[in-house]
């Protein structure tokens, strides 16, 4: 079952496990579009799930893109979203569905 209401901001609630996955799933173009207009708080969690390395090439990729239209920062958040759920619905990670969510120990 996954989560209508689960939105793009609501990665950063994500277990840092969960986030390694999505970063391993998603492109760096991709991902960069998608962080285009998002909080600090979910730009500092991707960044501190993945290398020094490849953060510094996603701040590359962040800066080359310059300005960019509202959709295609949608689309590529889309796309992450779209991810996201198959990750959920194949068990790989856990979306944390509000109070009721069951604690999950690994």
């Amino acid at each position: 079952v996954t989560n209508p209401m689960f939105v793009f901001e609501d990665v950063s609630t994500l277990a840092d496990e969960s986030i390694q996955k999505i970063i391993k799933e998603v492109g760096s173009k991709t991902l960069a579009l998608a962080l285009k207009a998002t909080s600090d708080e979910l730009q500092s969690k991707i960044y501190d799930n993945m290398s020094e390395r490849a953060g510094g090439m996603l701040e590359d990729e962040l800066e080359y893109l310059g300005p960019v239209r509202v959709r295609e920062v949608e689309e590529a958040q889309g796309t992450i979203l779209e991810i996201v759920r198959r990750l959920d619905e194949a068990g790989e990670i856990t979306i944390a569905r509000g109070e009721s969510a069951e604690e999950i120990i690994e």
